[in-house]
């Protein structure tokens, strides 16, 4: 684990337990590296505005999907009721 930033690479990386352990990170980090990625290709490729747009409601989605997953996991457990 060095300093380098989180990113999709994690899953080429490493044996197999380690690829299969970065899984369940990369399901909820994804919407952060998505826009991160995004706003950072805005200030060094210029990308244009509709590209922005799409990845911000990929990213919006995908972050409200892995909320949900979260609390229907919390709810089936029994922690919520």
């Amino acid at each position: 684990m060095g300093g380098a930033p989180a990113g999709f690479g994690l899953l080429q990386e490493g044996v197999a337990p380690r690829r299969f352990a970065a899984v369940p990170f990369l399901v909820f980090a994804a919407p952060f590296i998505i826009m991160r990625n995004t706003l950072r290709g805005v200030q060094i490729e210029r990308r244009r505005f509709e590209f922005v747009m799409l990845a911000t409601v990929i990213a919006g989605s995908g972050a409200l999907m892995s909320g949900t997953f979260f609390l229907m996991t919390l709810r089936a457990a029994g922690v919520l009721a």
